[in-house]
């Protein structure tokens, strides 16, 4: 039996393996399918040419230094704005160890690139590339217009600070000052930066808001998963300190916009089922790139109010892009959009970007107002994350097991401090996590031994009373008490366990310190193991060790079914047999590092297992009924029994305390042989007759025995 179980399940898992393969052969065809011959290369060249044409923040601040002192003594510009060619700079280092390298541009005076370098916590190097709308990108609304200064040109300011960038454009009289600094000993990714803007009308500027382009993302290329892919963690995210909006209904459908609570971060995909975003999409893939249209679609992406706005960000799985204002805004709005680029491939990839807007209100003659944010643009590394304050803790997104995510991170990065290696220091959080759940997991080993060693004297309680449910209810909770046995027991291990490896779950999947870790032959524990490649699936080797010792687990608790077990407790009984591969089937996928905790879970549970069968053997309980055991007399001490009379004894259900009578003998004997009567075993499958049939032959021989004694 155990072996067609074998053969079933491997069947099985060949058969959804091949599915699985086909189905990512399928995807990758249509992935193909969905390239563009229309592409912005030509424009992402220029500026990586501009990048290297000006390699340093010097050289390019001498070359303005007449507009610099132009700046120092304004004077009125023309009306409109000539287009220029867009210049970048490097610029805002903080020495030779600094980790990011930031490429500004002088279109709209903001942010084209952030560089990370790789580090002991970022293992593989990343770009923030803000093609399209610079990132902290700047515009004004004035009534129904909108003021844009995203492809303005602005003139550097040489002010001789090394660690400060001063950005300047002057039109309209109008003059927009955007100054960016960096502080030596904070975050090393955290960006300060100010916007100051002067009138020098002889009217009112009316300006009611101003909005940020807070950054955008591409999803991070990753093994193919049957259950999620790299754009499931493409999200936009806010942090709402205020009241909830009293809208009604908050579908995006009915009122256009999804208004804040506390805090929500929206899939890529929550937004594409809007109604008219997949069409216009569509028309501008197939050359309909007009204005309005885009006006169009960006109408319909969706916004979410928010009463009073702490932060807003936009990230994908291991990095982020963050805008937080010093003052928290009333009444802000964060708007999400699409950020669609072709891959040098040739290859089309959905990203996703976001801005944020907020009033900023009037400006008299001659006055200036300023607008001072803080930009995080780096890891998901929660420890960095918390330490920057203001509830930035929750982009990790560790959901309803925060509680067991963040103290887990903590643990395993103070292991990874000490042990240098990500792979051992989960092993090591996967004993302490063991070793603290010891004393109730092995009180579970021994509810179940003992759930075991009811089974019989449970069965026929239930065939004496399975046509009165209320009086067998009440027996069953009667046969408990007597054996001072807890049915549930065995439950809370598991109950308790299931918090633990969802909050781990919830904590690996987007950690950004795991990206590129290595540990034996895995090289990235935030992926699959990949040993070899399919095509485009994945052979793994750990979740396979992982299937081998739950299965090793599951034989040293085997389900002793007797032959008066229900039809429904055998089905169950396949049902539990067939877990291993199910386990197998779901986290073939995961990143290694969840399958290895898992991996070790297991094999501790088996030394756990050997550990309290061997050292606690628990002894078979004794049925005690009216109708067919006498009350145990109290003795004041216990009476010497030989292991071969306790061994007979137990295989009777009989005490293991006092003298016992030929009534209580004939009695136990006769209850327990007539669950194998030859008639009843007679229909059983060969192996169950032979096992049926050998219990048999041991309730004869401790019969006599007994009997002798």
């Amino acid at each position: 039996m155990d072996k067609k179980n074998f053969l079933i399940g491997i069947s099985l898992l060949i058969l959804a393996f091949y599915l699985i393969y086909s189905q990512s052969e399928e995807r990758q065809l249509e992935a193909e399918k969905r390239t563009t011959t229309e592409t912005n290369a030509s424009k992402n060249e220029s500026i990586q040419r501009d990048a290297a044409a000006v390699p340093s923040l010097r050289p390019q601040a001498e070359t303005n230094d007449n507009n610099s002192s132009q700046v120092a003594a304004p004077a009125p510009t023309p009306p409109k704005e000539e287009p220029r060619e867009e210049h970048t700079i490097r610029g805002l280092a903080l020495g030779e160890n600094d980790p990011i390298e930031i490429l500004f541009t002088s279109h709209g005076g903001a942010i084209r690139e952030i560089r990370l370098k790789k580090t002991d916590r970022v293992l593989k190097e990343y770009s923030f590339k803000f093609q399209g709308i610079p990132a902290l990108a700047i515009s004004f609304d004035q009534g129904n217009e909108r003021k844009g200064y995203e492809k303005r040109h602005f003139e550097l300011v040489d002010d001789g600070n090394p660690t400060q960038i001063t950005w300047v454009n002057r039109t309209e009289n109008i003059e927009v000052r955007r100054e960016y600094w960096r502080i030596e000993g904070q975050d090393p990714y955290l960006i300060h930066h100010r916007t100051t803007v002067t009138n020098h009308n002889s009217f009112p500027l009316a300006w009611k808001r101003v909005r940020l382009q807070v950054g955008s993302v591409q999803p991070i290329d990753r093994l193919y998963n049957l259950f999620d892919d790299s754009r499931t963690y493409l999200n936009i995210g806010y942090f709402n300190a205020g009241e909830e909006l009293d809208v009604g209904c908050r579908c995006a459908n009915c009122s256009g916009r999804i208004d804040g609570v506390e805090d929500e971060f929206w899939q890529i995909n929550e937004f594409e089922h809007l109604d008219g975003i997949a069409k216009l999409e569509q028309e501008i893939a197939d050359g309909d790139d007009s204005e309005e249209t885009r006006k169009e679609l960006e109408r319909l992406l969706p916004s979410f109010r928010l009463t009073q706005a702490k932060w807003a960000c936009v990230n994908n799985r291991f990095f982020v892009n963050v805008v937080r204002p010093l003052e928290e805004p009333r009444s802000a709005e964060v708007v999400a959009r699409f950020n669609d680029l072709v891959t040098p491939e040739g290859k089309f990839e959905r990203g996703l970007s976001c801005s944020f807007s907020f009033p900023f209100g009037s400006i008299g003659p001659g006055e200036s107002r300023d607008l001072e944010i803080e930009y995080y643009a780096g890891p998901k590394d929660y420890t960095r994350l918390q330490a920057l304050g203001h509830e930035q803790k929750t982009i990790m997104q560790f959901g309803i097991f925060w509680w067991v995510s963040e103290p887990l991170n903590h643990f395993l990065n103070l292991l990874h401090g000490w042990l240098g290696n990500f792979g051992w220091a989960i092993i090591i959080m996967t004993i302490c996590v063991k070793l603290a759940l010891w004393p109730l997991t092995a009180k579970s080993v021994r509810s179940q031994k003992k759930m075991r060693e009811l089974q019989e004297p449970m069965q026929a309680i239930r065939e004496k009373y399975k046509g009165n449910p209320q009086k067998l209810n009440q027996e069953m909770m009667k046969f408990y008490k007597e054996q001072g046995f807890n049915p549930m027991a065995g439950c809370w291990p598991m109950l308790i366990q299931m918090p633990i490896f969802l909050g781990l779950f919830w904590m690996l999947r987007s950690a950004a310190e795991l990206q590129g870790a290595q540990f034996l032959w895995i090289e990235d524990l935030s992926e699959q193991d990949n040993l070899a490649f399919l095509g485009s699936f994945s052979l793994n080797l750990l979740p396979l060790f992982m299937v081998a010792t739950q299965v090793i687990q599951m034989k040293l608790t085997p389900m002793n079914l007797g032959p008066g077990a229900s039809e429904q407790q055998r089905i169950q009984a396949k049902m539990m047999r067939m877990m291993p591969y199910f386990f197998l089937f779901i986290l073939y996928f995961f990143s290694s590092a969840l399958v290895l905790y898992w991996t070790v879970q297991n094999i501790l549970s088996i030394i756990q297992t050997l550990i309290t069968n061997r050292s606690d053997p628990t002894s078979a309980p004794t049925i005690t009924t009216n109708e067919t055991v006498e009350k145990t007399k109290s003795l004041g001490s216990s009476q010497h029994i030989s292991p071969e009379e306790r061994e007979h004894r137990r295989a009777l259900g009989l005490r293991l305390r006092g003298e016992l009578t030929k009534k209580e003998i004939k009695i136990a004997f006769k209850d327990r042989i007539a669950k194998y009567h030859p008639d009843k075993i007679r229909n059983l499958r060969s192996k169950r007759q032979r096992e049926a049939e050998a219990k048999r032959e041991k309730l004869e021989k401790a019969y006599e025995f007994l009997l002798k004694r």
